[in-house]
């Protein structure tokens, strides 16, 4: 007897976008070319829920980035909990802009593997730029206070997501001592 039932590759990894908000206008960003109403939403924690509970096994990584910023979402706590409960190790994309001691403290303690921030910019006017509403000053407190206080653990294990343009290629030397 021959199934017709397909076997599907192995999923491993699961990418999912909290929220369409974000506290940023990037100049690079596709947000700013679509309608602010199309993009602005949380998704519902109960489709998170359900997402969740029919992920196959294979999936080792769940990772919270998208169009917008995912800690702007109301139930981001809960979010990140419930997928380490699948037994999923969980990556965080940010913009860095929320990184306050609470925030820093909580990614610790629930057990976010990867936080990796979008930066773009080591200048000040650079940043501004690229990256309307950003405070690089702040960001890059953030991240120095996350690796301080990570270091026993090393986790969460802290990556910088630099997209690199005419704008910004001058600082590629200077990402090395970052």
């Amino acid at each position: 007897v021959r199934s017709t039932r397909r076997t599907a590759p192995l999923l491993t990894y699961l990418q999912i976008e909290p929220t369409g908000r974000c506290n940023l206008r990037c100049r690079g960003c596709m947000r700013t070319s679509l309608p602010e109403d199309s993009i602005s939403g949380d998704m519902p924690i109960e489709l998170y829920q359900k997402i969740l509970a029919e992920i196959p096994r294979t999936v080792s990584v769940v990772k919270l980035q998208g169009l917008g910023e995912p800690t702007l979402h109301r139930e981001f706590r809960e979010m990140t909990v419930k997928a380490r409960r699948t037994g999923a190790s969980v990556h965080l994309t940010t913009n860095g802009m929320t990184l306050t001691d609470a925030a820093i403290r909580r990614a610790i303690t629930d057990n976010i593997a990867v936080l990796t921030v979008s930066l773009d910019a080591l200048d000040t006017e650079t940043a501004s730029r690229l990256r309307r509403g950003s405070n690089l000053e702040r960001i890059q407190r953030g991240i120095a206070q996350l690796c301080a206080e990570r270091t026993s653990q090393f986790t969460p294990s802290v990556g910088i997501n630099f997209t690199v343009s005419t704008e910004n290629l001058y600082e590629i030397d200077a990402l090395g001592s970052f």
